[in-house]
């Protein structure tokens, strides 16, 4: 990468490339999925290839993120409430987030990825999903 010249750099394909590189590298799911979604030429279909694995960790760090610290005032080691609540997440804002093209690809991922949804299929448990990936 030290070898592009400035003007190979500001290329569309080559900024979005080394964008695409520089968001996954540093674990930047939001911003990798969003040039997911506006990539040029091609970059799409070649993206299209590790995405699944990508939005998979992506939801396991979704899933973690929901879990609260610790509120006790002395050192907890019995599972409270505080300590292992995990609320729901709309299946609308992984769609969002993860930016699915369909609800139905987004519930087919669900479903590959042995994610517990709801009866409706409309909220994603976070507690019984973590246990799962």
């Amino acid at each position: 990468m030290l070898e592009l010249t400035p003007e190979l750099r500001g290329e569309l394909c080559v900024e979005h490339a080394l964008g695409v590189w520089s968001a996954w590298s540093l674990g930047n799911y939001y911003r990798l999925f969003k040039l997911y979604e506006r990539g040029p030429n091609l970059a799409k279909e070649l993206m299209g290839l590790f995405l699944a694995r990508e939005r998979k960790q992506a939801l396991r760090i979704i899933c973690r993120a929901y879990v609260t610290l610790c509120l006790c005032v002395r050192a907890c080691t019995t599972a409270c409430l505080l300590c292992s609540y995990r609320p729901s997440l709309s299946v609308a804002t992984l769609i969002s987030h993860l930016k699915f093209s369909s609800r139905d690809e987004c519930l087919t991922f669900l479903t590959e990825s042995n994610a517990v949804l709801d009866s409706g299929q409309n909220t994603l448990d976070c507690k019984l999903t973590t246990a799962v990936l």
